[in-house]
């Protein structure tokens, strides 16, 4: 994963808020991000957002980039009054975090790719009934820590750039002056792929892991153990070590392996290491899939794995993922 030292994070938080501070407040035509849209930024430039469960604007700056990861800023407008959220993404990797520094995580980032000029990165609505909690890697910067600062700073003029997306080409305005790029072809195969029916299983599942990684607590999996098996938990199937190996979430990455041809591949998220969900081959010049096969814990099958998700999701069992 690529780090870069806290001290130098709050030097360059202090450029970004000068270079940056005044585009969350001109970003009328932003998009409302209600499920899941993949976007590729440029290095130092940003992208706008909303999410159903805030009215002001969101921002995800690209800080830092190269083929092994990347540094994203994402903070709410205006920037002065709120807190920056820094993260730090290998490919495959996500996080959950709360775009109001408090509460239950709302938005989820994941990276796609990244290259030493951009990074596509998924950003995923999380509904705060779902009370998940922000990830505990993510360094905060409070407004305090850098607003002295500011002021002293000499800044060049910011140039409008097109920033695309998905459902959208938008003006942004950005510290540098950029050509438009469009999303590239893994980031749109992740897309296609994404709005299959193994696509959807998969988001589907993450949000029930996410939901029951916090829901489930060790008093209920304590009284849910002892009423089924008669008895009270103990050696592996304690819920430290059953949280060791329950998914918390779905992650997924895409790669050529050959000209047009892609793998796809949706991995559950699990604390001892992560383990596979389903492979998708995708044709990405005929838009098809030419194969898939699921590997995951909830079937061999689509069917099968269906039939296991439509289960977790009705159920009012918040255990249900962990065998209870």
């Amino acid at each position: 994963m690529m780090k870069i030292g806290f001290g130098t994070i709050v030097i360059a938080a202090v450029a970004l808020v000068v270079a940056i501070g005044l585009v969350l407040g001109f970003s009328e035509s932003a998009p409302t991000i209600s499920t899941t849209s993949t976007v590729t930024i440029l290095k130092n430039a940003s992208y706008d957002f909303f999410i159903p469960s805030d009215s002001n604007v969101s921002s995800a700056y690209l800080v830092q980039s190269s083929n092994s990861g990347a540094t994203i800023y994402i903070g709410k407008s205006p920037l002065l009054l709120n807190s920056i959220a820094i993260i730090n993404l290998s490919a495959g990797q996500g996080v959950s975090l709360s775009l109001s520094g408090s509460g239950s995580a709302d938005l989820g980032v994941a990276l796609v790719s990244s290259t030493p000029k951009s990074a596509t990165i998924t950003l995923t609505y999380i509904p705060k009934s779902f009370m998940v909690t922000q990830s505990p890697n993510i360094k905060i910067l409070s407004a305090g820590s850098f607003s002295a600062s500011a002021g002293s700073l000499s800044t060049t003029p910011t140039s409008p750039t097109t920033v695309q997306s998905p459902a959208t080409t938008k003006q942004v305005t950005t510290p540098v002056t950029t050509t438009v790029q469009a999303l590239n072809n893994t980031a749109q195969v992740m897309v296609y792929v994404n709005k299959t029916d193994i696509g959807q299983l998969a988001i589907g599942f993450n949000r029930v892991f996410q939901k029951e990684h916090v829901a489930c607590t060790q008093s209920i999996y304590d009284n849910e153990f002892a009423k089924t098996f008669s008895s009270v938990p103990s050696g592996p199937t304690t819920f430290q070590n059953t949280s060791l190996v329950t998914p918390q979430g779905i992650i997924s990455s895409a790669a050529a392996v050959s000209t047009g041809i892609y793998n796809v591949t949706y991995s559950e998220s699990v604390a001892s290491g992560n383990r596979l969900f389903a492979l998708v081959e995708y044709n990405f010049t005929g838009q098809s899939l030419v194969s898939s096969v699921f590997k995951g814990d909830f079937g061999s099958n689509y069917n099968a794995v269906f039939m296991n998700y439509t289960t977790l999701n009705t159920t009012s069992d918040p255990c249900a993922a962990y065998g209870v």
